[in-house]
């Protein structure tokens, strides 16, 4: 028996000494002689001192731009199409009335316009207006009607007959709407919505064939009081300009 039981144990004869074992365990770090010398020392933390914890990375300004950029081209590109279909929506005269009074004013008027700009001016009934490529439009009377015995008529109100003829001018066939297509206004502006007439025959709605005319009446109810409407025709119902003809009863 060892009389000192501090002191380390010796092999014994003929023995070599143990060598430390993979468990062998060293001091904790901080204390003298750990870590032992040449041993790799601590890098540096990270992040560094200072940089914000927590927050994401900045973005690119670089989308932001991109993203300006394709808005101002949808912009510029609506505004094209728009000027273009104010083109195709309004009507330039293609023969004259009988009156020549109203033969030299529009004659006047065609050779003062530019033939970059839309004609502003407004038809009669009897003219032949061409509406873009694809309509010819002729507005043949205009009258009104007490709808009958089984009228469904409001008191003071009476039907405005309007006797319209169209001309597919295209090479394709063609839809026509009267209520989408046309809308009739007094000297005010107040619109008036459609009626139905059994005095008025068939309607100006369907299909037309490619070079076939189509013909028909809009009815509008309105206050027996009013004597002169404007009738606006826009056949493109998502562009801008329209056909307009004057109406006296």
């Amino acid at each position: 028996m060892n009389q000192y039981p501090n002191e380390p144990q010796q092999p014994p004869y003929g023995q070599p000494p143990a060598q430390p074992g993979p468990y062998t365990q060293y001091p904790p770090q901080g204390q003298p002689g750990y870590p032992p010398p040449g041993y790799p020392q601590g890098q540096p933390g990270y992040p560094p001192p200072g940089y914000p914890q927590g927050q994401p990375p900045k973005k690119s300004k670089k989308g932001l731009w991109i993203t300006l950029g394709c808005i101002i081209g949808a912009v510029v590109l609506c505004s094209v199409i728009a000027n273009a279909a104010s083109h195709s929506n309004t009507g330039t005269k293609v023969s004259e009335t009988s009156s020549s009074t109203t033969k030299s004013t529009n004659d006047t008027t065609t050779s003062s316009q530019s033939p970059s700009q839309p004609s502003q001016q407004h038809f009669k009934v009897g003219d032949t207006v061409k509406v873009g490529d694809t309509w010819q439009a002729v507005v043949n009377s205009v009258k009104t009607d007490d709808g009958g015995e089984y009228s469904g008529l409001k008191s003071g109100d009476t039907y405005l007959v309007v006797d319209v003829s169209l001309t597919n001018l295209s090479s394709t066939e063609q839809n026509v709407s009267s209520i989408l297509y046309f809308t009739l206004q007094d000297s005010t502006g107040q619109k008036y919505d459609q009626g139905i007439d059994i005095n008025a025959g068939a309607t100006l709605d369907g299909k037309v064939e490619a070079g076939q005319p189509l013909r028909g009446s809009l009815t509008y109810e309105v206050p027996a009081s009013i004597h002169n409407f404007v009738l606006h025709f826009s056949p493109d119902i998502v562009g801008s300009g329209q056909t307009t003809w004057d109406l006296s009863v």
